[in-house]
């Protein structure tokens, strides 16, 4: 492990998000405040912390889930791509609703929110973890395998049986990320929709809150020819900033959703752990 040129950082007064929750229609507020003492995301619900580790991932479809045992958060993927482009790694989140809230399926307007205030930096540099060898999660025919490289970077293949095939190849920062990956949006199909509505998923009936796909023809424009791909990493990079280090690699990933970034997480903390425990006894 080295150290990060990254140094941590909070907002440096609370910033309001308001908007629908994605999946259940609600009203929801999120309100960020800077965090001071140590780093790290925590979020609290009804006044109990919920701190984005990734012991309180809660296994649920099509978005992700942390739970303290007794409550839980559900959509924290696009809050925390946006907190990573920002730099923002330190900050209490305060929520009110069942989700965080959900403008119109992307990250572009809640980096937009972060960065309305100027971020503090708490004169503390980020760890970076050196992935050693090659490191793949699967599941069935998806994948996320990461090579050892000095950059982040990333090749993401999609396909989907009414929404064809995409692909998305690119190095990755954070700079590049507010406009390239930041704005593209949830998606989903009407037939999926309507499955999700039926298994109590799905209660929201706003369709401007997503891409939705009816007969192969969205709701609203593409912002991106590879729109559907371009929010799979999103998502990656959301669901992996819950992780306390700076890292990089090659990552090829293939069909993968929240469930690999999931596993790929928890290995990625589990390696991380290991090879700090081995340096500390040296």
């Amino acid at each position: 492990m080295t150290e990060s040129k990254m140094f941590s950082a909070t907002v440096s007064e609370p910033v309001i998000i308001d908007g629908r929750g994605l999946f259940s229609g609600l009203m929801c507020r999120a309100v960020i405040v800077p965090r001071y003492e140590g780093t790290g995301i925590t979020y609290f619900r009804e006044g109990l912390p919920i701190e984005a580790v990734v012991d309180n991932f809660h296994e649920q479809p099509n978005c992700t889930v942390l739970s303290n045992g007794r409550l839980s958060i559900a959509v924290t993927e696009h809050i925390q791509a946006a907190m990573w482009a920002a730099g923002i790694d330190s900050a209490e989140i305060h929520v009110h609703g069942p989700e965080l809230p959900n403008h119109d399926g992307g990250a572009a307007t809640l980096y937009d929110a972060l960065v309305s205030v100027p971020d503090e930096s708490l004169g503390m540099r980020r760890p970076q973890f050196t992935l050693g060898e090659t490191l793949e999660v699967s599941d069935g025919d998806s994948y996320i395998r990461l090579e050892p490289c000095d950059e982040l970077r990333i090749s993401y293949s999609f396909a989907h049986p009414e929404l064809g095939e995409q692909l998305y190849i690119s190095e990755l920062d954070r700079g590049m990320a507010v406009n390239e990956l930041l704005p593209a949006r949830t998606f989903i199909t009407e037939r999926e929709a309507t499955m999700a509505r039926s298994a109590g998923f799905l209660h929201n009936e706003h369709e401007e809150d997503a891409l939705v796909i009816r007969e192969g023809m969205p709701n609203k424009p593409f912002f991106f020819p590879n729109e559907f791909a371009r929010h799979k990493v999103l998502d990656l990079l959301g669901d992996l900033y819950i992780l306390p280090f700076e890292w990089t690699a090659d990552i090829t990933a293939h069909l993968s959703g929240h469930k690999l970034n999931r596993e790929l997480a928890r290995q990625l903390m589990r390696i991380y752990e290991q090879a700090k425990t081995q340096e500390q006894r040296r």
